[in-house]
């Protein structure tokens, strides 16, 4: 019994421990005085915690939050990756990316390139919109709706004008996200698929207003780019 309870009292201190790491590493990327010295440095620790966590708690899956917090540390990175076009790695070894994986993150290791495209960085952006969703049993609301759509436009821009994209083809692609029935269907129980699609298709009214922004941002930034 003793064993137990001290087992139970080390997983605490330890998960507690965890989510601390990940809240400074996070607080540091959000910082005026971008040190990527620094970044490294809290981006290191969390890596090296969380060789040690899966060691002393193999089969142990993290509190919900502490998986959110993963989730807004790896977003983190890499929108400020792409913000700043730093070459900065992401800080992860490759024991420590099965121990993401095991939170159900489909895109565990973004980052590989010098600089990010926006494009890479929208995956992250609604697989965390959507698990806080979850989290909170909630709807999006139309500020979100506004944002979402505002950073697919503006990802769709980058990849026409900088990267030379297929113009048609990217619109289809970049506005469906959790349109796809059929594909939802297929999506595994807790995926990044089934949290964004369920996200999407909460109600009719969320849905039909999804439709009616993301028409207007494909106008304008079509609009805008027949300009160019």
């Amino acid at each position: 019994m003793e064993r137990k309870a001290g087992s139970e009292t080390q997983l605490t201190v330890d998960e507690a421990i965890l989510d601390y790491l990940i809240y400074t590493a996070v607080k540091a990327q959000l910082q005026e005085d971008y040190n990527p010295i620094i970044i490294a440095n809290h981006l290191e620790m969390v890596d090296s915690f969380l060789s040690v966590f899966h060691a002393l708690h193999p089969i142990h899956r993290a509190p919900i939050v502490v998986q959110f917090r993963l989730r807004l540390l790896q977003f983190c990175h890499v929108f400020t990756k792409w913000q700043r076009c730093t070459n900065m790695p992401l800080y992860l070894s490759n024991d420590n990316r099965k121990t993401w994986e095991t939170y159900d993150m489909e895109y565990p290791y973004l980052g590989q390139a010098d600089v990010m495209s926006l494009l890479e960085t929208l995956p992250l952006f609604l697989g965390l919109s959507a698990l806080q969703n979850w989290i909170q049993e909630s709807s999006i609301t139309e500020l979100w709706m506004r944002l979402a759509a505002g950073y697919m436009a503006q990802a769709y821009a980058e990849q026409v004008l900088a990267c030379q994209g297929d113009r048609l083809g990217l619109l289809d692609g970049l506005f469906n996200w959790g349109m796809n029935a059929e594909s939802s269907r297929r999506s595994k129980e807790g995926s990044d698929n089934l949290h964004i699609a369920q996200m999407f298709n909460a109600d009719e009214h969320v849905l039909q207003r999804w439709n009616d922004m993301k028409e207007e941002h494909i106008e304008a930034v079509s609009v805008s780019l027949i300009r160019v």
